[in-house]
């Protein structure tokens, strides 16, 4: 059929007003819209996505540095809770038991420097120590609870990080002997159990 015709094809004038008619009813419905007012709701747009996103990136950064700074942070200091806080959340990561028990030593072991590093400035206090000894004997039990998560699955893997445990609780007592003589008596054959399981 479409070879019988010659010439362009025309359509007829009923479906020319027809299509008129529907072409009308979808523009009363739908009018267009206004471009002027477009490009200005696209300029308020993209320059409120500008200010946001420098915000954001002036946030993050803010954040970044703050942690950092405070990964030096001593108790007492004004950035040390914020220490804490990082620390907790690489703990409530979602690493492998391994990993955690490695942190939580890692972080113990850092309450231990953290109280050194107080003698060594002469600003250590009985209060610090017994604000400090929770926390480490916290870590040192995250250390132990993950080896033994491990021990289900990996009997030699988990001995040998119950060994690790012992072995830098060891370490640890050395320096609490250090510090203060009576420290390490503090955490007690109770709290060394916390060790052994």
């Amino acid at each position: 059929y479409i070879k019988s015709l010659k010439g362009p094809a025309t359509p007829n004038a009923e479906w020319l007003a027809d299509n008129r008619k529907e072409l009308a009813a979808f523009m009363r419905i739908h009018p267009a819209m206004d471009h002027s007012i477009g490009r200005k709701k696209r300029r308020f747009l993209v320059s409120y996505l500008r200010v946001a996103g420098f915000a954001v990136l002036a946030l993050a950064l803010t954040t970044t540095s703050v942690a950092f700074a405070a990964q030096s942070a001593l108790p007492g200091d004004s950035l040390f809770s914020i220490k804490k806080m990082t620390e907790q959340a690489a703990l409530a990561a979602p690493f492998s038991a391994d990993i955690r028990s490695a942190m939580g030593l890692s972080f113990a072991k850092r309450r231990i420097d953290e109280l050194s590093s107080l003698k060594e400035r002469q600003e250590l206090t009985q209060e610090v120590i017994e604000e400090s000894m929770p926390a480490y004997r916290d870590l040192i039990a995250l250390a132990s609870q993950t080896a033994e998560e491990v021990f289900t699955k990996d009997k030699e893997g988990a001995l040998a990080l119950m060994l690790n445990v012992e072995q830098e609780v060891g370490r640890h007592k050395n320096k609490m002997n250090a510090i203060d003589e009576k420290m390490a008596d503090r955490f007690d054959e109770k709290d060394a159990s916390l060790i052994r399981g």
